[in-house]
């Protein structure tokens, strides 16, 4: 699955990116304002640990250390010399990440913005700011990580709310048969991506171990 950055933007108002994963995945109706509103929450998590960190969530992107003038000024004014993009935190707290019509659009509105751009370089204007990316540009990806715990979160969430029924179980006997079964919900996922599914969603997996089907996921 790739999480694709369809649009970027920097701006004195409004520096952000937009993001689509679910154009190009078989996701329910029921399950789609679900999976975006966990992966927004996630992606603002990480991003925030990231940087933190003193590292880009972006893939291939370099974090550098601050220069000796600025680390000074930053050891004196709030005691430590990360280079974490907090000195006054006013831009960090403004980060959010807004829901789309298939996926998310992550970055900063408003009066932070272009600190952020300053940063993330996505407007193309010129500065003296070093670039520390925390928001993706068009073309790059998350690193690979995050990418494969919001798969993970798509597929826990499509298990979530795949409308199964006890009934449907009931006279399964072949593993050919359960699985031809699972693909009706799971339609994009492989065979083992399936079997993880099954395993991390309590209520299917409560469902095949009553009637023993737990063996056909070996």
């Amino acid at each position: 699955m790739t999480m694709e950055v369809i649009e970027s933007t920097g701006s004195k108002k409004k520096t952000t990116a937009k993001i689509d994963f679910l154009s190009d995945r078989d996701v329910p109706r029921a399950a789609r304002e679900k999976v975006k509103e966990e992966i927004a929450e996630f992606i603002k998590e990480q991003t925030l640990l990231k940087v933190g960190g003193e590292e880009s969530p972006i893939r291939g992107e370099k974090w550098p250390r601050l220069s000796s003038k600025y680390a000074a000024k930053k050891k004196d004014e709030v005691g430590n010399k990360n280079a974490n993009l907090e000195l006054t935190g006013d831009m960090l707290d403004a980060f959010d990440v807004r829901t789309t019509k298939d996926g998310i659009e992550v970055g900063i509105w408003g009066k932070e913005a272009w600190k952020a751009d300053g940063h993330n370089k996505l407007s193309g204007a010129s500065n003296e700011t070093p670039k520390r990316r925390f928001i993706p540009d068009e073309g790059q990806r998350y690193d690979k990580d995050i990418e494969q715990a919001v798969d993970q979160i798509i597929n826990d969430v499509i298990a979530e709310e795949a409308p199964f029924k006890k009934s449907q179980f009931k006279n399964i006997e072949t593993k050919s048969a359960l699985f031809e079964l699972l693909k009706t919900e799971f339609t994009d996922l492989s065979k083992p991506d399936i079997i993880e599914t099954v395993k991390r969603s309590t209520s299917l997996f409560s469902i095949l171990e009553e009637f023993n089907l737990l063996r056909f996921l070996k």
